[in-house]
């Protein structure tokens, strides 16, 4: 008993003494083995985190490779792409149609006073298209001022005649169009042959195949109207073309044709239908950018076939020279033309003609066309009275559509006339191929 007493104060007194040394901190691990041991038993912690990384990144894997398998699906179940269409050139299957309204007013003074005019001188319609790769077709409708032509037509009528039944007759005949072309063109013939077959411009001189709207003045020049008609020739009939090849690509062509009608003014009296028959030459080439040197020379003639002979024959020599200085820019351009003609009637009413133009323009900037032109005629070379015609004319561009032009013409045949003219002239449809005086 009393060695349980002593040593439970004895044991009581050992565990008091050593408390503060369980109070302190536990002293730092020693770097020897047992450090050793202690980084090796760390290890176990971190290999689980990289291993759950991996497993996140792999996961990641399987989902881009998820999505790409249904992305790849989706392509291969969609229809395949369907090539876009060929381009078709809108002409193919409709043609390009152009509309002309050309309004004239004009003041003349001569011996007679003073002479006011205004007219809707020409509506045209000008339909042109591809028949298919080897035919083209142009149709030009021209309609004119029904009111005047009934007014002037009217006052020719004798006095005894009906006068309101003549009238409404020839107010509705004024209302018919004028066909002034309606051709096919077969463009791809062997050879180097082009055959045109219909109603045409005829291809005689330079400023014939220009419609009326087209040339750089209010009108045709004096000494072309009284041989070739006041609105030019126009003629059916059938053209063949042959272009010549060359290694300087310059244009050289030889034309001929047979047409049934011939030029107004020199079928006066016509009493069979025997044909015209035309020929013509012309040469054309590019000397630089916009510039271009063009000539030719053209006959026709014509015999009527009765028992009384008669016939006639024409000639004509034209040239056209246009000159664009690089220097003063793209719509700056001076050119110079120029025609002559000689006309032989035999038979009845025989005489010899002489006659041409000579025509100067200027473009000095894009919008402004400058002009002048002389002209002269000798009907008869064995009484030789010249009928002559001088021309100045201003021709402003608002737009490629729309121009507004200024003349003044002086007329010298059996009076002297002075004459002052404005021309309003329209376009709208389709763009149309811009004429050889004016670079747009």
């Amino acid at each position: 008993m009393q060695i349980r007493s002593v040593v439970a104060p004895v044991a009581l007194t050992v565990v008091l003494a050593g408390s503060p040394a369980w109070a302190e901190d536990p002293p730092p691990p020693e770097t020897s083995d047992d450090a050793g041991e202690t980084e090796s038993e760390s290890e176990p912690e971190e290999s689980e985190e990289e291993s759950s990384d991996e497993a996140d990144e792999l996961q990641e894997l399987r989902d881009q490779l998820e999505l790409m398998k249904l992305r790849l699906g989706a392509l291969e179940a969609a229809p395949a792409e369907v090539p876009p269409p060929v381009a078709i050139p809108p002409n193919v299957f409709n043609p390009r149609i152009t509309g002309f309204i050309d309004l004239v007013g004009s003041l003349s003074l001569g011996d007679h006073g003073v002479e006011p005019a205004f007219d809707v001188r020409a509506f045209e319609l000008d339909f042109r298209a591809d028949i298919d790769p080897f035919a083209k077709a142009v149709v030009v409708l021209g309609f004119e001022n029904p009111l005047m032509h009934a007014l002037e037509a009217h006052g020719h009528e004798d006095e005894d005649e009906d006068e309101e039944g003549h009238e409404a007759e020839e107010i509705g005949e004024a209302w018919l169009s004028v066909v002034e072309e309606a051709n096919i063109s077969f463009v791809a013939l062997p050879a180097h042959l082009l055959l045109e077959l219909g109603m045409v411009r005829v291809d005689f001189g330079g400023v014939n195949r220009s419609h009326l709207h087209d040339v750089p003045h209010l009108d045709y020049p004096g000494s072309t109207t009284s041989l070739l008609g006041g609105e030019g020739w126009n003629d059916a009939g059938a053209f063949l073309r042959y272009r010549l090849h060359n290694p300087r690509s310059a244009a050289i062509d030889f034309k001929v044709g047979v047409m049934s009608r011939g030029p107004e003014p020199l079928m006066t009296g016509r009493e069979t239908p025997t044909p015209i028959v035309l020929g013509r030459f012309n040469a054309s080439g590019d000397f630089g950018a916009g510039s271009l040197l063009s000539g030719g020379a053209s006959y026709a003639t014509w015999r009527d076939a009765t028992s009384e002979v008669r016939g006639w024959h024409l000639a004509g020599a034209d040239f056209l020279l246009k000159v664009r200085s690089p220097l003063r820019g793209q719509y700056n351009s001076l050119y110079f033309q120029g025609e002559a003609y000689f006309a032989n009637r035999y038979g009845v009413e025989s005489r010899n003609s002489l006659g041409g133009y000579l025509g100067l323009g200027f473009q000095p900037t894009r919008n402004v066309f400058l002009s002048l032109r002389g002209d002269a005629l000798v009907d008869d070379l064995s009484d030789p009275e010249v009928e002559w015609g001088a021309g100045f004319a201003a021709s402003l561009y608002t737009t490629e559509f729309l121009r507004i032009r200024l003349a003044y013409d002086l007329l010298g045949h059996e009076e002297l006339t002075h004459r002052l003219g404005l021309q309003v002239t329209a376009v709208f449809g389709s763009h149309p191929v811009e004429p050889y005086w004016v670079n747009r």
